[in-house]
């Protein structure tokens, strides 16, 4: 440009309308710097008041149009196009003054206020046509100032009911009266509220001027307040609830209420409002109680309440409860008391009708209460009897009992043909079993009669369920049944509960599912225990165990009375798998005696799931426990359901596994620590990499027969993979931290083995444990090491066996013979207390029930000799049928040492005489 256009307040502009560059004229009468003008819209800077399209101006042409800058002051701008796809604008103010750029004048620092009040500025002429918005005004109904508004638009984004409002908005005003609109506008899909102002000054009849704010939040703000009241007034119409209000006039307390408290003073609201018009109405005998209390709150601005009685106008007696709060000044003088009235007299009938019942059923329950103290004695009398007849049925049964499993037990230990041994098998068996059910019938009699307590202790049940598969894996295997555990990793270390019971649960749940899924040749067997821990509140866990079959499920109408003692699925039932019905019966009372629940789910010949949730709020968290930095597991399917399920428990016990294909690795590294999961012998890569373990590896077999596993890997312990738990596979580890300490093998092969392949006569044996394992014992080595160790107790007899029963006498002679102790016999109780005094012995066993004297009587009188001469207390021991609640404790109570229940084997006399005999 010339010096002469220097001077001058130039802007350049391109075609789309973008300042890309002005000089320091322009700058100075805009009050603004150039970084505020250059690449910035033309019409972000001006507002105009008709629509600009620079196109039109042509080559040495001018065209002049009339804007607000930043919408507050007008210029004139003359715009020329001198050269192509650019034009310069020439800037004039309109202004009669000058613009001071340092000192705001006060049309700027009101426009600035406004802004910040958020309030918008608009002005239009008679017309409609010619419009100025202001920048708050388009902030508020979030537009902006660059994409124009013209006045029909703007109404254009009224709510259409609105519209028709705001267009008579300007035809039915009145001279010098401002107008006021409100109305709504939808943006961005919320609902907003405006109010419009508006004005026409006399002196400038040609434009109306006005202010635009959003009144959004006042309207909701109203709303709200409106739906309140509302509902206030229905709830206080429901609860029969009245608003009075007294308040201190000219010394006196004037009475106001509402209209619902009118409803049930029925006052009659012509009435004098002074308090005393109210009192007058008060019962006569409530009176003085209410006008002490009402001026006890006027004097010491406490809370007035007073329950009193009301006589209406229509002599209707209605009891209310009435409260009030007192209001002070500041000179702490009570000048007013709000409060509300509650007709209670619905209240107050009920409660006079109930009183009454209450008579009549408290009369009933004193005559009720008489016969069933009569009924409770009788059936004291017979539960008495019944306990009494039990307790002498257990000791009848198990005498005969104890004297044909002792014979038995005996009887193995004798060189046997292969044919005797079966029969003694056999016998043995049915014997236990006989044993088994008496044990059932006494546990649900003891539980039907509230006898049976729980025993609680903290125990690991990780530990108590791989003992469990120990020994059900050989029952298992033996009928073709595929054992697996799925145990959570979030298993506490240990839960508070009764082991026992619990232990006796799992028994039962799982024998059966073994039992009623393992006969049927036409499908394989599978039995899947599965255990969770799930929180249910900050305090209480719950542990869930699921045991599910593929057996022959049981009908719909069978589950209904399935946990009802003596009861199975049908009559061909107890035929084709044995059992009494008990055990589920006795399971579902135990299960109930911990707060717990019993769930069944069945499908006839598909399968059922049984599944226990036992509530625990006293558990140990299970510690990190970390055995090994890194173990590496080989297998074949690392996504298999078993295999994950390894993982997720070894996890817990080192810092980083490895998982590896078969064939990952050529062999086995010395210095590392391995799991591998076999799941086929004959593959050769998988012989040959077993061959190369060197006491750092164990190995889990995932399905066949493990004996010739264990014939290739003598010194490394082996196990099947589907039975392992968070105890057995932290056991396992341990024992192989000390194995890697001790640079030598400690680990045997029976460590971990639940012994799934069982001898042939196991195969038909019952699922009762105790026979289980005590066949499986080798009982003639066990007791022929006995009487080596004992040979010295063969000479002079040591033992006074007190018994009556002469078949008892002969079994348990030889038993003792058997285990290396000679004994004395005495028939009863009386014979038994003169042998004793007049021999030394090491030892008493007596019976408890016998005639002339029996065995508690006997013990009593020598423990009285003892204490009297001071002599210390010879061991003497419970040899019993008695199995009832609180036998052992009784005959403890009694000064016996210790108490042994019929039958009785080798093993019990082994163990409990071992504790007590001098030298054992």
């Amino acid at each position: 440009m010339s010096s002469l256009l220097d001077a001058l307040p130039l802007l350049e502009v391109t075609e789309n309308g973008e300042v890309c560059a002005a000089n320091n004229p322009a700058c100075e009468l805009l009050n603004v710097t150039i970084d505020e003008l250059l690449r910035k819209p033309l019409a972000s800077l001006f507002a105009f008041t008709q629509h600009v399209s620079y196109q039109c101006i042509k080559m040495n042409e001018s065209k002049s149009i009339t804007a607000y800058f930043k919408n507050r002051f007008p210029y004139t701008l003359h715009c020329y196009k001198t050269k192509p796809n650019h034009y310069d604008i020439l800037i004039t103010c309109n202004q009669t003054y000058a613009i001071t750029p340092l000192t705001p004048n006060s049309s700027y620092i009101l426009d600035t206020a406004i802004s910040c009040a958020k309030i918008g500025i608009w002005r239009v002429d008679n017309s409609l046509n010619n419009v100025y918005f202001s920048d708050s005004f388009y902030q508020l109904i979030k537009k902006s100032p660059a994409q124009g508004l013209s006045w029909d638009r703007f109404v254009s984004l009224i709510h259409p009911e609105d519209q028709l409002t705001l267009k008579s908005f300007f035809t039915n005003s009145i001279a010098n009266v401002p107008l006021s609109l409100e109305f709504r506008m939808t943006i961005h899909g919320h609902l907003h509220w405006y109010q419009l102002l508006a004005n026409q000054p006399n002196n400038y009849k040609k434009y109306w001027y006005g202010t635009l704010q959003e009144c959004s939040q006042e309207k909701q703000m109203t709303k709200a307040l409106s739906e309140a009241n509302e509902n206030r007034r229905i709830a206080l119409e429901a609860g029969k609830i009245g608003n009075w209000s007294s308040v201190k006039r000219n010394g006196h307390w004037e009475w106001v209420w509402d209209k619902q408290a009118n409803a049930i003073f029925q006052m009659d609201l012509t009435e004098d409002s002074k308090i005393t018009s109210w009192l007058k109405n008060i019962h006569p005998q409530d009176t003085s109680n209410v006008f002490k209390a009402f001026r006890h709150a006027l004097d010491t601005g406490n809370e007035f309440e007073q329950e009193c009685r009301y006589i209406q106008p229509s002599n209707n007696v209605i009891h209310v409860l009435v409260k009030g709060l007192v209001s002070k000044n500041d000179q702490r003088e009570s000048i007013r008391m709000d409060g509300v009235v509650i007709d209670q007299t619905a209240a107050y009938k009920t409660k006079a009708q109930l009183q009454e019942i209450n008579l009549n059923l408290e009369e009933k329950v004193r005559d009720r209460t008489t016969e069933l103290n009569k009924a409770l004695e009788h059936a004291e009398t017979a539960n008495k009897s019944k306990s009494d007849f039990l307790s002498m049925m257990s000791h009848e049964l198990r005498t005969p009992m104890n004297v044909i499993i002792g014979a038995l037990d005996l009887l193995t230990l004798q060189q046997n043909s292969f044919e005797e041994q079966e029969l003694l098998d056999t016998a043995s068996i049915s014997a236990n079993n006989l044993v088994a059910i008496l044990n059932d019938i006494l546990d649900i009699t003891k539980i039907e009669a509230g006898k049976l307590e729980l025993d609680c202790i903290s125990f690991d049940f990780s530990e108590l369920l791989y003992n469990i598969l120990v020994v059900f894996g050989p029952i298992a295997h033996s009928k073709g049944v595929n054992l697996s555990v799925y145990e959570s990793s979030t298993l506490p270390l240990t839960i508070h509960n009764d082991d026992n019971r619990i232990r006796q649960i799992l028994f039962n749940l799982i024998s059966n599912a073994i039992k009623f899924s393992g006969n049927d040749k036409t499908h394989a067997g599978t039995v899947d225990i599965s255990v969770s821990w799930e929180p249910e509140n900050e305090i209480i866990h719950t542990l869930v165990i699921s045991v599910k079959d593929n057996g022959i499920g049981i009908d719909k109408n069978t589950q209904k009375k399935l946990f009802s003692p003596f009861t199975q699925g049908d009559k061909t039932t107890t035929r084709r798998f044995g059992g009494t019905g008990l055990g589920l019966a006795i399971c579902g009372r135990l299960i109930d005696l911990m707060g717990g629940q019993l769930n069944l789910h069945s499908e006839l010949n598909i399968g059922s799931t049984f599944t226990v949730r036992i509530p625990t709020w006293q558990f140990e968290p299970r510690k990190v426990d970390t055995l090994f930095s890194v173990i590496t597991l080989i297998c074949s399917n690392s996504t298999a359901q078993n295999i994950q399920q390894l993982i997720k428990i070894v996890e817990m016990f080192c810092n980083e596994i490895h998982i590896l294909d078969w064939g990952a690795l050529p062999q086995l590294d010395k210095l590392s620590t391995y799991i591998l999961a076999v799941d086929n012998m004959q593959s050769s890569l998988q012989y040959n990499m077993l061959k190369t373990i060197d006491h750092n590896a164990v190995v889990l077999v995932e399905k066949g027969d493990i004996t010739q596993l264990k014939q290739l890997i003598k010194d490394t312990p082996t196990g099947f993979l589907s039975t392992q738990t968070l105890f057995s596979i932290q056991k396992l580890l341990r024992r192989l931290v000390r194995t890697h300490n001790d640079s030598t093998p400690s680990l045997s092969a029976t460590d971990f083995d639940l012994n799934l392949v069982c001898e042939p006569q196991l195969h038909n044996q019952s699922t009762d444990i105790d026979n289980q394992l005590t066949q499986v014992c080798d009982n003639s080595l066990l007791y022929a090491a006995t009487n080596a160790t004992n040979a010295n107790k063969q000479g002079n007899p040591t033992i006074l066996l007190v018994e009556d029963n002469p078949f008892n006498q002969n079994l348990m002679t030889k038993q003792l013979n058997q285990l290396g102790y000679q004994c004395d016999i005495a028939e009863n109780g009386l014979l038994g207390l003169k042998q004793w005094q007049n021999k030394a012995y090491t030892l008493i066993l007596t019976d408890c029930h016998m005639p002339e004297m029996d065995g508690y009587e006997m013990t009593r009188q020598i423990r009285e000799i003892e204490n009297n001469l001071d002599k210390p207390h010879i061991p003497i021991i419970a040899v019993t049928g008695a199995a009832m609640k609180g036998d052992r404790d009784y005959c403890l109570s009694k000064g016996m040492s210790d108490f042994i229940s019929k039958p009785i084997t080798l093993d019990k006399f082994k163990n409990v005489i071992g504790r007590w005999y001098e030298g054992a």
